[in-house]
């Protein structure tokens, strides 16, 4: 059950490396209103995490559209 949940979740590195980009790139993106990227899971002040799924989702989004993803 554990590693089920662990797989779901990614940490800053992990999106980093799916994502083919920067951390200063993801937090850029966190911050415009119009790349509609998927909101972290903060479990304290340095530990944020994201959900997979909502990753998938964003990638599915932004094929069509000229953001690198």
């Amino acid at each position: 059950m554990k590693n089920e949940i662990v797989r779901t979740l990614l940490r800053s590195k992990d999106l980093e490396i799916l994502l083919g980009v920067s951390k200063s790139t993801i937090w850029r993106w966190r911050q415009q209103s119009d790349s509609c990227f998927p909101a972290p899971i903060s479990l304290g002040p340095r530990l944020v995490f994201w959900k997979l799924e909502d990753i998938k989702v964003w990638i599915a989004s932004n094929q069509s559209g000229d953001k690198a993803a």
